[in-house]
């Protein structure tokens, strides 16, 4: 029967963003809501503009603490949940208006842990859907919890929805500044025995201007490394069979932190980037040699194997070819 849904909104110097956000959870059709807006440490006006939709809207609350980053607000938001179901929004993010009603629904009548959706990246000049991918392609059902998240390239916790009871003392790990959210994720998900896909695009992420430039490595971002680790114990732990889709990812993971390094001058790199361009040839060659993969994840590992600077130049020669195409599909009559 439908709940209360929780949702969680961290929040640390959004202003520019935050209307829509805010906007985007009044105007949800399902009103059971219990909208918890936790401020971290913002200097901008995100505070005032907070308390002021939780005056206009009884189901808002504002909880505040002192700038200690994304993972610790969210921990506090869920501290304070009392929903029989909890969601994950950013505060630079917007949702449509029917996504808590299509997601009730879909718990209602099935036994099932969590729903799982798709979502929009909100460009400067347009909005592109990403949907489900492989072998669950366009389906609107239920599958094993860790499918659900393995098995897609969908790995978010904005794009999801929990019963309360599944995630229990599960918190998102703060010693992580990136890739936690993942690693929440796949927690709670090997935990649960059936979630429902929704194969329809409801989040909005909005990938701003200065998106560049947060990507730059820094210390914070190289526990992206230690995340994959984590990654791969938990899933050998609960389904090895799975495991090639860990490695995968540890692929994918690697082959950013690659181009965000060569992205920078030599002359901008920091004592860290060195090391890290040792680690990711390290741990690629590991990866050639795991069972499993699939011949692009093998070659991206190879490639990265002998010269991350290697791999990063045949993508973008890649990414250019892909682009001189669109453009002359686009001048076709």
């Amino acid at each position: 029967m439908p709940g209360t849904v929780s949702v969680i909104v961290p929040v640390y110097n959004a202003e520019a963003h935050l209307p829509k956000c805010l906007a985007s959870l009044a105007g949800q059709t399902y009103r059971d809501l219990e909208i918890i807006l936790v401020d971290d440490g913002s200097t901008d006006r995100s505070l005032q503009m907070l308390e002021a939709f939780a005056a206009e809207d009884t189901r808002a609350r504002v909880v505040t603490q002192k700038n200690a980053g994304v993972s610790r607000a969210r921990n506090v938001g869920l501290a304070s949940a009392q929903g029989d179901y909890v969601s994950f929004v950013d505060s630079d993010d917007w949702l449509e208006p029917e996504t808590y009603a299509s997601v009730v629904g879909a718990f209602d009548g099935n036994d099932i842990d969590f729903v799982s959706f798709q979502y929009f990246v909100d460009q400067a000049a347009e909005s592109v859907a990403y949907g489900i991918s492989g072998r669950f392609h366009g389906l609107h059902g239920t599958v094993t919890g860790l499918e659900a998240v393995l098995e897609t390239t969908n790995r978010f916790v904005w794009t999801r929805v929990f019963r309360r009871e599944l995630i229990g003392p599960t918190r998102f790990r703060e010693d992580l500044h990136w890739g936690e959210d993942t690693v929440f994720v796949i927690e709670v998900a090997r935990r649960a025995r059936w979630s429902f896909l929704i194969p329809d695009p409801y989040y909005h992420y909005v990938q701003s201007k200065d998106s560049a430039t947060r990507s730059k490595v820094n210390p914070k971002r190289l526990t992206g490394i230690e995340m994959t680790h984590v990654l791969q114990r938990m899933v050998e732990e609960a389904a090895p069979h799975l495991a090639p889709f860990v490695v995968a990812t540890r692929a994918n993971i690697f082959a950013t932190l690659a181009q965000d390094a060569y992205a920078q001058p030599r002359r901008d790199w920091t004592p860290e980037i060195p090391t890290l361009i040792k680690t990711i040839r390290t741990e690629s060659s590991k990866i050639v040699l795991a069972r499993g993969l699939g011949m692009s994840t093998r070659l991206k590992a190879g490639t990265l194997a002998v010269s991350p600077m290697l791999f990063v130049r045949l993508n973008q020669l890649r990414l250019e070819r892909l682009s001189g195409r669109a453009r002359q599909g686009v001048r076709q009559p």
